[in-house]
């Protein structure tokens, strides 16, 4: 009898369709201490994800597959100008696992940790969402991958383009700023990239963490 494929527990999911306007060129591959921030994004998810899925804008997805390599599924979107909740819901689609453990490509100072942490809030729920000043960071989360989907696509089908309107329909854990003390600073895993400043503070304090960016 054939042995049936053991299905992945947690996808990790790395949205990389933006259109980084203010940055003026695609975030995925600036390079960060001699790697490109996509790259340094996979490296954090990989240690507690069973697969990894990039998701890219419409028309990218030749150009990601040819430099990720067979290790990684490339999700493109199928429409333009929905922002990240469209990347959600391709990479979602094409994800195999039971949760999925979201990061967008330009939070280069995520950690397996932080992940690690949500993964186990998560049980229970339908999604672990940390809360910022308030304030959900829907993109830095992990989610019951089915529930998440079916509300992303109700979300999408009412002209909804935001991630956060998708709660409505979870049983969302909402992890406090006390719960996630130690990933607060600046140099968490909330800090993200917009101009080239933000590369040169985001290069000084993983100097800060880490040590040398050539020893990273």
């Amino acid at each position: 009898m054939r042995a049936h494929p053991v299905r992945p527990k947690i996808s990790g999911l790395v949205l990389a369709g933006g259109s980084s306007r203010r940055m003026g060129m695609e975030k995925a591959f600036l390079m960060l201490g001699g790697k490109p921030l996509l790259e340094r994004v996979l490296d954090c998810l990989r240690p507690v994800s069973d697969e990894l899925v990039v998701a890219v804008a419409m028309g990218k997805r030749e150009r990601f597959a040819s430099l990720l390599g067979n290790g990684v599924a490339v999700a493109q979107d199928s429409a333009r100008g929905r922002g990240p909740i469209e990347g959600m819901r391709a990479g979602f689609a094409a994800a195999g696992g039971m949760k999925v453990a979201v990061a967008p490509t330009d939070a280069p100072l995520i950690t397996p940790g932080f992940y690690r942490l949500l993964i186990c809030l998560s049980k229970g729920y339908d999604a672990a969402v940390p809360f910022i000043g308030g304030l959900p960071e829907p993109l830095l989360a992990v989610y019951s991958r089915a529930p998440m989907l079916a509300a992303i696509e109700e979300v999408l089908g009412k002209g909804g383009r935001r991630p956060v309107q998708a709660f409505g329909r979870l049983r969302v854990r909402r992890v406090d700023e006390r719960e996630l003390r130690g990933f607060l600073g600046p140099a968490g895993p909330f800090v993200n990239l917009n101009t080239v400043a933000d590369i040169r503070n985001m290069e000084e304090a993983l100097e800060r963490r880490d040590g040398p960016l050539s020893a990273v």
